[in-house]
């Protein structure tokens, strides 16, 4: 069956059911997105950093030559990694990502995290990662983010990619993005799930226009299999027992009923499955409704708990954070830590970041006050004014969630 579709703000039809390619392994991802194109699956989400888009590409050129669909018929969708955020190196990793696929255009290309990390040559480490040695060392870039979203809209108007968005950003980033961009974001991908449920950012989202994909919809099922602690130490939602009780009464599995918690309120979703049978119940997951007393009790269990959490993946991205807090005394280093501080609190980090500063006692100068808060104290110079964040900062200036 087809999955519905919702409607972009660029007039663009996306589905509502697609597939996600994260964690696919290389020497199944070929036949798995051929297979789940043959059972209906029309969206594939890719990235950069998932290393699987020559086999994902491989898929899809199968199912053309075998006649299952035309390339107009699906909805490709890829994104910018953290390494290629300066404006000179968007276009060559879309071109790039292009060939891997072997396509010419995605019909959606996001920003994958609004963290920009210093660039590594493809010819060096591809996909990049995290670490700028591929080891242990993590190295902030300079791109802003307008500077990148600039870049981005030059892929639009290029015909490499049909739509632009962003995936991992929380409300206060959103509204300054929107200030300066020519071509609005048509999807905000985010972690999404009943422990998960950030009302306030899906409101935004909702008011400006830009349609929400949910991804992680089983909550810590996904982390769990990468053995990450936090996830092991959280109860499964599909042994929930308002989860099980709520499929049980629609003779549905878990996973269907949390698939559709998320659609019926007008979410796209991106799941996962190398099981032929699992793809046909995933992608019929909007065939049946929830009563609206049961989404209530789904939306209850929420825990505003993430899993994909860069700080929590890397120890090491909180160790060299701090190690600089002792050198961000000079206003010579003003920016570079103002720009450390809004990598955690674009992400949804600003009250662990503002602790960091208060466990530290670091006092910064105006210019990271202005580039925090977009108000500047006129008549009051640089030299004179500073600023120490306390644990009080956390309430002042925490992300919409």
């Amino acid at each position: 069956m087809a999955a519905p579709t919702i409607k972009l703000n660029n007039g663009l039809e996306m589905p509502q059911v697609g597939f996600g390619l994260w964690k696919v392994e290389n020497n199944r991802c070929a036949e798995i997105v051929h297979n789940a194109i043959g059972a209906g699956y029309r969206l594939f989400d890719g990235a950069c950093d998932y290393g699987n888009e020559v086999e994902a590409g491989q898929g899809v050129a199968r199912a053309i030559q075998e006649g299952l669909v035309e390339r107009k018929d699906l909805f490709l969708v890829s994104k910018l990694w953290n390494t290629f955020h300066d404006a000179d190196k968007v276009e060559q990793l879309c071109k790039k990502q292009l060939t891997d696929w072997g396509i010419e255009y995605f019909d959606l290309f996001l920003i994958h995290f609004p963290i920009s990390l210093e660039y590594v040559d493809p010819s060096v480490r591809y996909p990049p990662g995290w670490f700028y040695d591929g080891n242990d060392e993590i190295r902030s870039g300079n791109a802003t983010i307008q500077e990148t979203w600039q870049a981005m809209e030059k892929l639009v108007e290029k015909g490499l990619v049909k739509g632009i968005g962003i995936s991992n950003f929380q409300g206060s980033l959103i509204i300054d993005l929107l200030r300066h961009a020519k071509i609005r974001p048509v999807t905000l991908q985010i972690e999404h799930n009943p422990y998960l449920v950030q009302p306030g950012l899906l409101k935004l989202a909702e008011a400006e226009g830009i349609a929400v994909t949910a991804y992680s919809s089983f909550g810590p099922q996904s982390y769990v299999e990468l053995e990450w602690q936090k996830a092991k130490d959280t109860p499964l939602l599909f042994e929930n027992a308002t989860i099980v009780e709520i499929a049980r009464k629609h003779d549905k599995t878990p996973a269907q009923v949390l698939l559709r918690w998320a659609t019926q309120r007008g979410l796209a979703v991106i799941p996962k499955s190398s099981d032929q049978g699992r793809l046909l119940q995933n992608l019929s997951a909007v065939g049946f409704d929830l009563e609206n007393g049961e989404i209530e009790q789904i939306s209850a269990l929420d825990r505003n708990l993430r899993f994909n959490n860069p700080p929590d993946v890397s120890k090491l991205l909180f160790q060299n954070f701090c190690s600089l807090l002792s050198l961000m005394v000079q206003p010579s280093h003003c920016l570079l830590l103002t720009r450390y501080l809004l990598g955690f609190s674009q992400y949804g980090h600003l009250r662990v970041a503002a602790e960091l500063l208060s466990d530290h006692h670091c006092n910064f100068r105006m210019r990271a006050w202005e580039c925090l808060t977009g108000r500047s104290k006129p008549g009051r110079p640089y030299g004179n004014c500073r600023l120490r964040l306390t644990l009080r900062s956390k309430f002042l200036y925490r992300p919409l969630e």
